[in-house]
C-alpha cells in the first residue's frame, strides 16, 4: 500500500494557473500582423540556384530549405526517411496508479479528432492539416532543422483546437537560471514573443547536449553536395571543349592576302585588322554548324576535326564522382541502396535495410515525445489525472502477408498471457489488433480459457520466408554441401 501512494506521489502533476490564451501566441513564418496582402508566390525556379553563391549568404537552414528542392540526394534521403517511418501509431493512457485506463484513452482520441478533423464550418475554408500531414510537415522540419516544436492551441470555448507548428529556426533561448531555458520566437514585423507557457513544445533529434540550439541532421552533407555541384558542372564545360569532336578551320594567310585589296597590303596595321575581320567572318558562319551541315568553303580555309579518334577518353570522372557520392551518402545518413547506388550483393543490401529501418525508428522517436507532452498536458486539463504515451509501430519492410506467420504466434502468446490473467482485456486487443477491446465483449483476462493448451503450432517462425531471412544457396546445391563432407567420406 505504502508503494502505491508513493507511486501516486510521483504521478502528481499541477496545472497552469492561467487558461491557455484563445488562439494561441505563436506566429507562423507566413503571418504578418495588419498585413492583408496576398502571400507571394515562390519563383518555381529554385532548380537554378548556385549553392556556390548561397554558401556566402545564406545560413545553414536557408540552404537545406533549397537543397531540400533542387538536389537529388538530399530530395531522396528527405523521400526515405518519411516514407520509411510512416507507420501507425498508438495512443496508451494510464491513469495516476499507473494502469491503463480505457476511458483515458477515449479520451485522447476524442483529443485527436478535435486537433485533426474540420469541426467547425462557421469558418469557411481551413488549411487544417490531417495527422499524416501533420507528421510529414514535423518529420521535413526535424531534418532540416534537427529540432521540433509546436503550440498547443485552444478555442474560445477552451476545447483543444489545434497543433500549430513553430519553425525552430524562428527560436532563441535565455538562461537566467541554470540549466531553465525559455524560448522567445523572433518575427519580422513586430516584437519577440515570449513563448514561456506550458502549451508550447519542443523535441530535438540527436543534438548537442550542450546547446539548446540546434543543426540540421543534414548539414554535414553541405560542404559535400557544393564540391560534387562544382566539379560535376566543371566537367560538363570540359566535356564541351575537350570530350567531344570539334570542328578545326585553318586559314591560310599566304592565300587569304593574295585576295586582299592593295590598300591593306601596303599598311602592317590594317593588313592584321583585315585578316582578323576575316577571321571573325568564318567564325560566326561556322559557330551555329550541325553536326549534318555541309561545309563550303575556299582553298584559303582547312578544315579538320580535333580530338576524333580519342574523343571522351581522357576524361576518367568516374573515381572523382564515386568518392563524392560516398561522402555525400554519409553527410546524409542514409544507405547507398536508398540513393540508388547499391551495387553490391544481397547479404549487403539487407544489411543496409536493417540499419536504414532501424533509423527510420529513431527518428519517429522526438515525434513521440512531443505527441506524449502534448496529449498529456491536453488529458490533464480536461480533469483526466494520469498520462499519455504515444507510440508509433516498428518500422517493418516485409509485406503484411508475410507477416501473417508471425503474427499468429504473437496472437497465441499474448492469448496464453490473457488466459493467465497477467494482462488484461483491453492490453491485448490493443497489442495484437491496435484498438480497444469492443463495447460489450465478454472479459477474458484470468478465466483459464486455454487450458487444454495451445492450438496454433509455432514451430516454425518463417514460414512466410522473405528476402531478408532467405538463404543464399537451395539445399540441393552440391558446392553448399562440399565444406560437410568428412574425412573418412573423401577417402572413399
Amino acid at each position: 500500500m505504502a508503494s502505491k501512494n508513493l507511486l501516486s506521489s510521483f504521478l502528481e502533476f499541477v496545472l497552469p494557473k492561467k487558461k491557455a490564451s484563445t488562439g494561441g501566441k505563436t506566429y507562423t513564418n507566413t503571418f504578418k500582423p495588419g498585413d492583408s496582402e496576398t502571400l507571394s508566390l515562390p519563383e518555381y525556379q529554385q532548380y537554378l540556384d548556385d549553392i556556390q553563391e548561397d554558401r556566402l549568404s545564406d545560413n545553414e537552414f536557408e540552404l537545406i530549405d533549397k537543397l531540400f528542392i533542387n538536389d537529388p540526394d538530399c530530395s531522396a534521403a528527405l523521400n526515405a526517411y518519411l516514407t520509411l517511418s510512416d507507420t501507425s501509431y498508438q495512443m496508451l493512457v494510464y491513469n495516476k496508479d499507473n494502469e491503463l485506463d480505457r476511458e483515458g484513452i477515449k479520451l485522447a482520441e476524442g483529443i485527436m479528432t478535435s486537433l485533426f478533423s474540420i469541426n467547425d464550418y462557421t469558418l469557411n475554408y481551413q488549411m487544417k492539416p490531417s495527422f499524416r500531414e501533420f507528421k510529414d510537415a514535423q518529420g521535413w522540419l526535424q531534418l532540416a532543422r534537427g529540432a521540433i516544436g509546436a503550440e498547443l492551441v485552444y478555442d474560445k470555448a477552451m476545447r483543444p483546437y489545434e497543433l500549430r507548428i513553430v519553425d525552430m529556426a524562428t527560436i532563441k533561448y535565455t538562461e537566467k537560471k541554470v540549466g531553465q531555458f525559455k524560448p522567445i520566437q523572433t518575427t519580422d514585423n513586430s516584437d519577440d514573443i515570449d513563448l514561456d507557457i506550458p502549451t508550447f513544445f519542443t523535441a530535438r533529434f540527436r543534438q548537442s547536449p550542450t546547446t539548446p540550439y540546434s543543426h540540421s541532421h543534414f548539414a554535414a552533407a553541405i560542404n559535400t553536395i557544393a564540391a560534387r555541384m562544382k566539379i560535376i558542372n566543371d566537367l560538363y564545360r570540359i566535356m564541351n571543349y575537350t570530350g567531344y569532336p570539334r570542328i578545326a578551320v585553318s586559314v591560310v594567310e599566304e592565300i587569304l592576302l593574295k585576295n586582299a585589296p592593295k590598300a591593306v597590303l601596303s599598311d602592317d596595321s590594317k593588313k592584321i585588322e583585315w585578316i582578323n575581320a576575316r577571321m571573325n567572318e568564318i567564325t560566326s558562319k561556322l559557330i551555329s554548324l550541325q553536326p549534318t551541315s555541309p561545309i563550303v568553303h575556299t582553298d584559303s580555309a582547312v578544315v579538320s576535326i580535333l580530338n576524333e579518334k580519342m574523343s571522351g577518353v581522357s576524361l576518367q570522372v568516374s573515381e572523382i564522382i564515386e568518392c563524392l557520392n560516398a561522402q555525400n551518402q554519409a553527410g546524409l545518413k542514409v544507405v547507398a541502396t536508398v540513393l540508388g547506388r547499391g551495387t553490391a550483393g544481397v547479404n549487403t543490401a539487407s544489411t543496409e535495410t536493417i540499419i536504414f529501418s532501424k533509423s527510420a525508428d529513431a527518428f519517429n522517436r522526438p515525434m513521440e515525445d512531443l505527441m506524449s507532452r502534448v496529449l498529456t498536458l491536453a488529458l490533464r486539463i480536461a480533469g483526466f489525472e494520469g498520462y499519455c504515451e504515444f507510440r508509433f509501430e516498428p518500422v517493418e519492410l516485409r509485406p503484411a502477408l508475410e507477416l501473417e506467420n508471425q503474427k499468429t504466434m504473437l496472437q497465441t502468446r499474448m492469448l496464453t498471457q490473457l488466459s493467465y490473467g497477467l494482462i488484461t482485456d483491453d492490453e491485448y486487443h490493443l497489442r495484437v489488433n491496435g484498438e480497444l477491446a469492443a463495447e460489450g465483449a465478454k472479459p477474458l483476462s484470468g478465466t483459464n480459457f486455454l487450458s487444454g493448451g495451445q492450438t496454433v503450432d509455432t514451430s516454425d517462425p518463417n514460414a512466410n520466408r522473405s528476402s531478408l531471412n532467405r538463404e543464399l544457396t537451395p539445399d540441393n546445391e552440391t558446392s553448399s554441401k562440399s565444406n560437410s563432407v568428412q574425412p573418412d567420406e573423401k577417402s572413399s
